[in-house]
């Protein structure tokens, strides 16, 4: 998956900074962003924090590992929701492997 980021820089310690969420443009959609990362962003992009913006960087955001975990069953199941089925035997898990339905 393609992702882009607006990176800013300090000007005193290159390679440490700031990263937000953008499109290709470089448009941070600053609804999204936690108040926090709102206000780092708005202090680079105003100057009061001594910052060089390097731009849109473009990276390919590489697929989250699927975690695995195995029914009573034997069947593997998916860990990838909250409540997470056996295709074998119908039972239901929760994310970290506790049985939830049998």
């Amino acid at each position: 998956m393609e992702m882009f980021e607006r990176r800013f820089s300090y000007r005193k310690d290159p390679g440490s900074g700031f990263a937000f969420p953008c499109d290709e443009k470089g448009h941070v959609d600053l609804m999204s962003l936690p108040i926090d990362a709102l206000d780092n962003y708005r202090k680079c992009v105003d100057g009061e924090y001594n910052v060089v913006d390097e731009g849109v960087r473009q990276y390919k955001k590489a697929p989250e590992p699927q975690a695995e975990g195995h029914c009573l069953c034997g069947e593997a199941v998916a860990l990838d929701r909250f409540t997470c089925p056996c295709q074998g035997c119908g039972r239901e898990y929760s994310w970290w492997m506790e049985l939830v339905r049998a």
